[in-house]
């Protein structure tokens, strides 16, 4: 049976060092010295750091479910929270912020079916692979091995979102809470689908596609 146990903690000392060198990658990419994107560097240092404590992916959740049925759920649940926020809390946020989050860096998807296999590809392998990777499998136990023991879960979840949004913030302070308000949801799934990550991947990848496939048509609120 599939367990529903985070993966064992470990050092906590480590996990200080680590988590520092995530808020400067974090930090270097907001401020632009790191170009593109945040998620390989991270994902190298999650990789270096299973090594090093002799683990592999495959122990903070990279594996195959147990229960096909609890997992579709939990993705058909994290694609329905997407959508229902799209038309509901996102203009709610963009109307209390002043300011709709900046997506205007996929408005070239738009009629533009190339550019759209470009982002969804892009979104598939850098947004829901690696920042689940990044944020759920490897900065969330991370946290969880530093977090005291009877609040670990829950901080976890918090911080782990906390960053994923921060990372977010070339799309405005709209786009910071709705990236936070969404790692919430992703670190939730995970821990309920027995911290499996293939779960809030698909789940992700899903959300991010129909995305696009909505700002391609002409659909998306707001863009």
């Amino acid at each position: 049976m599939q367990s529903t146990n985070p993966p064992p903690r470990q050092s906590t000392r480590w996990a200080a060092i680590e988590l520092a060198l995530v808020v400067l990658i974090v930090a270097a990419f907001v401020a632009g010295v790191l170009p593109v994107t945040e998620v390989p560097a991270l994902v190298i240092l999650g990789w270096v750091s299973l090594r090093r404590r002799g683990l592999r992916w495959s122990s903070v959740g990279l594996r195959r479910w147990e229960n096909g049925r609890r997992a579709a759920l939990l993705i058909g649940a994290g694609v329905a929270y997407a959508l229902i926020t799209l038309y509901t809390l996102d203009p709610l946020l963009d109307r209390l912020t002043g300011h709709p989050a900046d997506l205007s860096e996929f408005a070239d998807v738009r009629g533009n079916a190339p550019m759209l296999g470009f982002w969804l590809l892009l979104s598939w392998v850098l947004g829901a692979f690696g920042e689940e990777l990044a944020y759920r499998g490897y900065i969330m136990n991370r946290i969880s091995d530093l977090a005291p023991q009877r609040a670990a879960q829950s901080i976890a979840i918090l911080g782990s979102a906390l960053l994923f949004g921060v990372s977010h913030i070339s799309q405005g302070l709209s786009g910071v809470i709705s990236n936070v308000l969404g790692g919430l949801v992703y670190g939730i799934i995970y821990v309920l689908a027995g911290w499996n990550l293939w779960v809030p991947i698909l789940a992700h990848g899903l959300e991010d596609t129909i995305g696009f496939i909505l700002i391609y048509a002409g659909r998306y609120p707001g863009l």
